[in-house]
């Protein structure tokens, strides 16, 4: 089996780990997809002398080292097997993406915004009401040398 174990692409990976004590099976997934598998293990016992340690290594004696250097986001810890189904649940689709507002241009009098997905929506103050900018598709003209009020834009995602 593949594995994209200890790849270095500087981008983000979901690692999801699972320990069936009944089946005797340990379960690594990176991104949603297994990984590396270990049947035949028995029961953890829990050493009153070791700790559990994310992003470490306890090397025993409240001695720790092997510091991982990257960063680390949304651990969770559950005291039952997920399956790979419930893992899946909670990587977001590859397909959604965050949504970029690029920084503004100002040719003239004239604001040009552009960005990447989501709804642009329009204020005529910080606190709103937001409503969605009519016409507006990226990338969105608007003429700032009007004599209308001044606006402020967001943008919401879907």
């Amino acid at each position: 089996m593949s594995s994209v174990l200890g790849k270095s692409d500087g981008n983000w990976h979901h690692y999801a780990g699972t320990y069936d004590p009944i089946a005797g099976i340990r379960n690594l997934y990176v991104d949603g997809v297994l990984a590396a598998q270990q049947t035949g293990e028995g029961l953890l016992n829990g050493s009153t002398s070791s700790h559990l340690v994310i992003g470490a290594r306890d090397n025993g004696g409240n001695n720790f080292g092997n510091y991982f250097t990257g960063n680390i986001y949304g651990v969770r810890v559950y005291n039952t097997a997920l399956s790979e189904a419930q893992i899946n649940n909670f990587l977001v689709p590859k397909t959604q993406s965050a949504p970029v507002l690029n920084p503004p241009l100002h040719i003239g009098n004239k604001l040009v915004l552009s960005w990447t997905t989501g709804t642009l929506l329009q204020a005529t103050n910080v606190v709103g009401p937001w409503t969605p900018t009519p016409g507006a598709t990226s990338p969105y003209t608007n003429d700032v040398s009007t004599n209308g009020p001044r606006m402020f834009y967001r943008l919401s995602n879907p």
